[in-house]
């Protein structure tokens, strides 16, 4: 998500640290039988995803875990007119 800010744009990374969790959401989102039948794609997301949030991070850009889900727009929000590194 990108907003801009005095000018500038900002972009916040949500990252979801556990593999299990992930794992989780994609078996949700897709279907039972997903990873089954895409093995390794989700080790492949879920290093891609870590890998982005330790850019990320290392850029002061912010990065907020998923969880938990039901504070994330809150913290979101927070962050963005904070104007610190999550």
């Amino acid at each position: 998500m990108a907003v801009p800010e005095h000018g500038e744009c900002r972009a916040l990374f949500p990252v979801e640290p556990d593999l299990e969790q992930l794992k989780a959401r994609l078996e949700d989102r897709y279907g039972q039988g997903w990873l089954a039948s895409n093995p390794g794609n989700a080790e492949m997301n879920h290093h891609y995803g870590l890998k982005v949030a330790a850019d990320a991070a290392a850029l002061g850009q912010p990065v907020l875990e998923c969880r938990p889900f039901d504070t994330l727009l809150e913290r979101r929000l927070r962050l963005l007119h904070s104007g610190e590194p999550g």
